[in-house]
């Protein structure tokens, strides 16, 4: 949990809003030299870790600036960071189990009730890490999917179908390539 990266950045936003906006937005220059770069990225420790570590993406910021608009109101209290991404983490399997309920045809209640009664997903859910948003986000693509799969094709359905799509490449793009590599492999 990059905790010293979300009060730098939510410290320095509370004294500038406006390059605080333009850097949730991802439109503010952060590059090094950059007088952001030196008031505020300086100070972080994950924020360029994609950089410094010659990665080819730095999937961690999406994380981080979550957390920075949670501690941006929250002043740094790590139990609202993890209430949050416990309701996150939560959603998004309240989202898998409706979707396996109605593939299965099985009871949404005894469903979530199993998925709930496994260790490793209260660990999971409630770490503010990338986990919860990852599984809002193969919720949201599981339930968007069985709804266009069922020829339920709305403008609400594919832009959400859409945009999680793209989350989901920005926060696994690792998981996402090789999904993709195996598709094309098993067409050729």
């Amino acid at each position: 949990f990059p905790s010293h990266d979300n009060h730098v950045i939510a410290s320095w936003g509370r004294h500038h809003p406006g390059d605080f906006v333009a850097f949730l937005s991802g439109s503010l220059d952060d590059s090094d030299g950059s007088a952001a770069h030196r008031a505020c990225f300086t100070n972080t420790y994950n924020w360029n870790t994609g950089r410094s570590k010659d990665f080819f993406y730095n999937d961690n910021r999406i994380v981080i600036r979550l957390h920075a608009v949670i501690d941006f109101f929250t002043n740094g209290s790590f139990f609202t960071h993890a209430l949050i991404s416990l309701l996150i983490g939560w959603y998004g399997l309240f989202l898998l189990a409706q979707t396996f309920a109605q593939l299965l045809g099985g009871s949404l209640r005894t469903i979530f009730t199993i998925v709930c009664l496994v260790p490793s997903v209260w660990f999971y859910t409630a770490a503010p890490l990338k986990e919860p948003l990852v599984l809002l986000v193969c919720g949201q693509l599981a339930m968007t999917a069985l709804a266009l799969s069922n020829g339920r094709l709305t403008y609400s359905v594919l832009i959400r179908f859409i945009f999680f799509a793209a989350l989901a490449l920005m926060l696994k793009p690792y998981v996402c390539g090789s999904l993709g590599s195996r598709v094309d492999g098993s067409i050729s």
